[in-house]
């Protein structure tokens, strides 16, 4: 079957899309993420999607055992995060797979508006630190910091004085979006960076068990000696939320179509996955595939 693209995602319970009601079980949310043969997607794009695709847990466990991952699940900011996954991060990545880079993007959001400040995506084909997490971070104080030269040329006062730019954001004042949980490099990254908070879309176990990069838990393992999902997602620096948590608590009505959105970007990420997979052994720089 093929993932066909267009401007928008058919809304859930169309002819196109039969997404089921309740998804209490690993099979019935494996039936959700093939309920269709074409799902669509807002950027131009063409993905095969693999016979043997492995289910993509989604980190739908018992909340109360989770501290960190009971967000208020806020209908614009779920609207906000997967439109900023669809619309800035996704492009990005489905260019940079063709490259040999990893599925991982990750992207910044403004508190007040919920309007991308930057986006990005993995660029590991340059190197091996670029994480979607770290590529971001760099990528927008590149900016800020371009931003602030020619401001300061232009006044003729020093580049330090942050008020001269205006598309400088204080990182508390930023949601931090990663596709994926962030691993141990790019939680670190968030914390030295300032920010409060990161949203993920994937757990650590999907990037092992569907997208067949196991690193971010063997690392948590062997190196710090946490077992999976064993560090603090709430603690002094940050607290972390998973975006598919704040889907599965919106009633009935309003689950529905975010189920559907949730549906597309999985399978749009299976492709990702797919010709990565198929690349990765091209580039010398990346040790960890």
């Amino acid at each position: 079957a093929t993932c066909t693209a267009s401007s928008a995602v058919p809304a859930a319970g169309s002819s196109e899309r039969e997404v089921p009601s309740i998804c209490s079980t690993a099979e019935q949310r494996l039936l959700q993420l093939h309920a269709t043969e074409s799902l669509q997607l807002p950027f131009s794009s063409t993905v095969t999607r693999s016979p043997h695709t492995t289910l993509i847990r989604s980190s739908m466990g018992n909340f109360s055992s989770r501290p960190g991952q009971r967000a208020a699940p806020q209908p614009e900011l779920i609207d906000a995060l997967l439109r900023v996954m669809e619309e800035d991060i996704m492009p990005k990545t489905a260019a940079g797979v063709q490259e040999g880079n990893k599925i991982f993007g990750a992207a910044m959001v403004r508190k007040d508006t919920l309007q991308t400040v930057f986006a990005a995506t993995n660029n590991e084909t340059r190197n091996p630190l670029n994480h979607g997490e770290v590529t971001c971070i760099n990528g927008y104080y590149d900016m800020v910091n371009e931003d602030e030269a020619r401001g300061a040329k232009k006044s003729k006062r020093p580049s330090i004085n942050a008020d001269i730019s205006s598309k400088r954001v204080e990182p508390t004042q930023m949601y931090f979006l990663a596709t994926h949980e962030p691993c141990t490099l790019c939680s670190s990254a968030i914390t030295w960076a300032g920010f409060d908070n990161f949203y993920y879309f994937f757990s650590h176990e999907d990037s092992r068990d569907a997208f067949q990069i196991g690193h971010d838990l063997k690392i948590l393992k062997e190196v710090f000696k946490h077992a999976p999902g064993g560090y603090a997602r709430t603690n002094s620096y940050w607290s972390a939320y998973s975006i598919i948590d704040m889907i599965e608590r919106r009633p009935p009505a309003q689950r529905e179509p975010l189920r559907a959105r949730a549906a597309a970007i999985k399978r749009a990420y299976e492709g990702f996955s797919e010709t990565y997979q198929a690349s990765k052994d091209l580039c010398r720089n990346i040790a960890l595939k």
